[in-house]
């Protein structure tokens, strides 16, 4: 009778452990599964509102320009084809973005860490950036030291500038200065982008780098926060960290 006990009681053991495997399994599956729909939704959001935006501008503009030549004058076509350049800026970073992180999702993107110049590639950037800035009459005022060499991606590190820099660009309002500020402290780079628009409420700075994060603020300025998304996950490979406080006067301050 003891036996047959036994036997009863390790046919149930080897039942169970049969059972956690394929709980094991399906809780893997069903992760998986969350993961596919979150890159899904982010997609989606990502060409209804962040790729859509610039297309707009770009056809628009583009067929003012076809249509109604003769109407302008030098200075209404200049702005216009800035407009066009803008967007197309804005479209090709946000298309790196989705490249980016696309490939961050399938295990394909690695930290290739080497020494460079940390105050030639914030130039670099906000060099890049000059088109938008000169719209809104904006000015960048760069406190970084020559010379400041860091060991990092250094291709991970310039698409966090340029989309913290874009991302001040956006809400600054014009005629104002945007403040990079870097300093290194203890083998640590401590980077600051301040602007002065509208700030963030306290109750999303603790989302704003959250995948499905959303923001839209007065002025027509709308976005879905990815490229502050892919932002936190570079700074995170870097074993870094990434946060927005309240800006001296007003705006935020990207830290």
């Amino acid at each position: 009778l003891n036996f047959d006990r036994f036997l009863q009681n390790l046919v149930i053991a080897r039942q169970q452990e049969k059972l956690k495997d394929k709980n094991k399994l399906l809780s893997g599956q069903a992760a998986e599964l969350r993961e596919a729909i979150a890159t899904r939704d982010m997609f989606q959001s990502v060409i209804a509102h962040d790729l859509k935006n610039p297309f707009q501008a770009l056809l628009g503009f583009s067929e003012l320009l076809l249509n109604r030549w003769e109407m302008y004058d030098d200075k209404e076509k200049r702005s216009m084809l800035q407009n066009i350049r803008g967007a197309s800026e804005s479209t090709y970073a946000l298309l790196l973005n989705l490249l980016d992180w696309y490939k961050l999702r399938q295990g394909m993107f690695n930290a290739n860490r080497e020494a460079f110049d940390f105050h030639n590639l914030v130039h670099v950037v906000s060099h890049q950036l000059m088109a938008g800035m000169s719209l809104k009459n904006l000015r960048t005022d760069i406190q970084v030291e020559p010379g400041m060499i860091v060991f990092a991606d250094e291709r991970m590190i310039s698409s966090v500038m340029n989309n913290l820099l874009s991302n001040a660009v956006k809400y600054a309002p014009a005629d104002s200065a945007i403040v990079i500020e870097a300093y290194q402290k203890e083998a640590v780079l401590h980077v600051r982008v301040a602007d002065s628009g509208p700030g963030i409420a306290d109750e999303l700075k603790t989302r704003i780098f959250d995948a499905a994060y959303s923001r839209s603020e007065p002025g027509n300025v709308h976005g879905t926060g990815f490229g502050l998304h892919l932002s936190k996950e570079f700074v995170l490979m870097h074993h870094g960290k990434i946060w927005v406080e309240d800006g001296p006067q007003a705006g935020s301050v990207f830290c």
